[in-house]
């Protein structure tokens, strides 16, 4: 969805920006990283950044969290590592980890057609006699491609009441009210160029449910959130919405709170958790795919998570998730951002040392990036 335009310091619902504040984690006692609150505060004063939430993950464990500003401007609520964030495209992550699980449980394939499993055949239309793979989809290869004047019209306020499937089908099978041959597809077909695909990440969601004949988000409350004692939902009625944390744009000094809003395409973004659970959930795979004796994946599957997948098309893409250089070290894990949303995860690789960064704005092209590097500057340090 398109990045909203700036507004005017007097827009009526604007809420004036507060002085940042230092909020900790109330829930918990970690041991300081000294150094960290200031500049964290400096930067989203400097970067108009309303609320935001973080945790370090050294190798398999949480280590630190901590908690600054609002996560509702307009109704006080705080931002702390356990207020929920909308995490956009951080979803991504996620999905890649039910759709491995259901891989290892012999539900689905990663590389057989998934027309075997769908209610729905997929065609791509250059390329008719193409099969494509659960593996096309994690790695943006299927010719599956986002025509956004379909995408942003399903953008509602709460929940969208249109279902996961019902959506794709008619994105994805001719007839259907989202249906275009030449809007919806890569023209060199499957496999045969890299596109990012939100709308390929929701069907990779949508084949698990189809595999495994129970909805996608019950599937991953079962198997990723119960087991690692997540607070994290699909939908905004998993949640007291009150308590969760709002999108905001920021202008003119001053935050404009947006509503909570969804979309039917939910896996490939709509996810909503604190920072401490995506901390056990990134601390999870960092320690093999087990945490707290909690299994989500086998390690073979974390290695092949990890591992460079179409090297050809895109030296970077692993399975769902990504490699990128963070201040010269190689990291691993996906970032997101939508309106009043930024967020992102990572590993890095030489020392198993990772974050979450969750914000309730978009902030500056490098605000992520920056709050990273003091997180992981500071335990070096310490």
């Amino acid at each position: 969805m398109p990045l909203l335009l700036p507004l005017l310091p007097l827009v009526l619902g604007c809420t004036r920006a507060p002085p940042r504040s230092i909020n900790g984690d109330p829930d918990a006692d970690w041991a300081p990283l000294p150094g960290v609150d200031d500049e964290i505060v400096d930067l989203m004063e400097r970067h108009g950044v309303a609320g935001l939430a973080a945790c370090l993950v050294e190798g398999a464990a949480v280590t630190w969290c901590g908690g600054y500003g609002e996560g509702n401007p307009d109704s006080g609520l705080l931002a702390t590592p356990s207020t929920p964030f909308m995490l956009a495209s951080v979803s991504k992550a996620v999905t890649t980890v039910a759709v491995v699980q259901a891989a290892e449980r012999g539900e689905l394939s990663l590389d057989a057609d998934i027309d075997g499993i769908l209610p729905f055949e997929v065609v791509h239309p250059d390329s008719p006699g193409a099969a494509i793979h659960a593996r096309h989809l994690l790695t943006h290869t299927s010719g599956i491609v986002d025509n956004w004047d379909v995408l942003e019209a399903q953008y509602v306020d709460g929940d969208s009441d249109v279902a996961l499937g019902a959506f794709l089908e008619s994105y994805l099978v001719p007839g259907g009210a989202g249906y275009d041959s030449w809007e919806n597809f890569h023209p060199d077909g499957v496999g045969g160029a890299y596109e990012y695909s939100n709308v390929g990440s929701a069907l990779s969601g949508y084949l698990v449910e189809a595999a495994t004949g129970t909805p996608f988000d019950d599937v991953c409350d079962a198997r990723i959130f119960a087991p690692l004692g997540m607070n994290a939902g699909w939908h905004l009625a998993d949640f007291d919405p009150d308590l969760v944390a709002s999108p905001t744009i920021y202008g003119g000094g001053a935050w404009e709170v947006l509503p909570h809003y969804g979309f039917p395409d939910y896996p490939n973004g709509q996810l909503r958790a604190d920072a401490r659970s995506m901390g056990r959930f990134l601390a999870a795979v960092a320690g093999g795919g087990s945490l707290d004796g909690q299994a989500l994946l086998t390690q073979a599957s974390v290695d092949e998570l990890m591992r460079r997948q179409v090297p050809d098309l895109d030296e970077d893409q692993a399975l769902g998730w990504y490699w990128w250089a963070l201040d010269g070290d190689e990291v691993i894990g996906h970032n997101g951002g939508d309106d009043g949303v930024s967020t992102e995860i990572l590993l890095r690789r030489r020392d198993a040392r990772g974050v979450v960064v969750l914000m309730n704005a978009e902030g500056h092209a490098r605000t992520l990036e920056k709050v990273e590097l003091a997180i992981l500057d500071a335990a070096e340090d310490r």
